[in-house]
């Protein structure tokens, strides 16, 4: 039989492009405590649309190592909405501000690098699977823009153009697996935990109440899990083609929020929790040197 396997120095280099949605939320306390009341404000940005171009340099060693670099950039121009609302009371009773935006200009930056170890099987060399360990940067630029309010409805404020960029820095564990079923076709799937400290810096750029450009920054660490499935199409030895669907979830709870006061002073409360979500439609070439 004539599988598709891994060749000595095998080198793969990728290239895809599709569809990405992104969401992200956070919420804060009143104090440092967590009352005053539990949720005091939250942003939410849903329904980030835009394409995501990814570029990945693979190279397998004769001994079954592999090293890989994987570089993500999307670019949000499709669609999206934020929502920030304040609360009086506590679990999001009481909303007295509601404002909502746009988000032109948003985009994300993913970088990873991996190593493992492909394990073969069975005997025909046409199932592996490769645990991999590595680090990642993960920077998201969320934006916010020709702004309306909606509690108190006093209508649109077309200056607005604030940010929040959120910035994963991880370390990460998980397993790799390819199957080929037939000589042409094949399924590849992924599954990476990440380990992450999170910092975001935000400019809010209308609140005089606050320093710019730094108007306050958030710290906390946490969990996600990014899942990936792919459809493979071998062409021939060297090109083959993918259909790829992946999912990323992750969130974390009681982290700091410092927000940087106009007459100097620092002002902390708690991060209550911050959640996000992405997922990403890639058509996908491989081409083996």
């Amino acid at each position: 039989m004539s599988y598709p396997v891994a060749h000595a120095g095998e080198l793969e280099l990728s290239y895809g492009y599709g569809p990405r949605d992104e969401n992200l939320r956070w919420a804060i306390s009143g104090d440092i405590t967590g009352n005053a009341p539990n949720i005091m404000s939250e942003l939410t940005w849903r329904n980030l649309k835009g394409h995501e171009h990814y570029v990945g340099l693979n190279y397998s060693a004769p001994s079954g190592w592999m090293g890989r670099a994987d570089i993500r950039i999307a670019d949000f121009r499709s669609g999206g909405e934020v929502q920030d609302s304040d609360y009086k009371l506590d679990n999001r009773q009481g909303e007295y501000s509601r404002s909502l935006s746009a988000t032109h200009g948003s985009n994300a930056r993913d970088v990873a690098l991996l190593i493992g170890q492909r394990r073969y099987l069975d005997e025909a060399i046409t199932w592996s699977i490769t645990p991999v360990i590595g680090v990642s940067r993960n920077v998201t630029d969320l934006r916010m823009n020709d702004g309306m309010q909606a509690i108190p409805a006093s209508g649109p404020y077309p200056d607005l153009n604030s940010s929040y960029r959120a910035r994963f820095d991880s370390i990460m564990a998980g397993a790799e697996t390819r199957w080929w079923f037939t000589q042409t076709l094949g399924l590849d799937m992924k599954w990476h935990h990440s380990w992450f400290n999170y910092s975001a810096e935000a400019n809010w750029n209308l609140r005089t109440q606050f320093q710019h450009p730094v108007s306050f920054y958030h710290e906390g660490q946490g969990v996600d899990d990014r899942w990936v499935l792919g459809l493979l199409a071998r062409v021939n030895s060297e090109w083959t083609m993918e259909l790829s669907h992946s999912i990323r979830k992750g969130m974390f709870q009681n982290g700091l929020d410092v927000s940087n006061l106009a007459n100097g002073a620092r002002q902390n409360t708690l991060l209550r929790d911050v959640e996000w979500s992405s997922a990403a439609t890639s058509l996908v070439v491989h081409r083996v040197y």
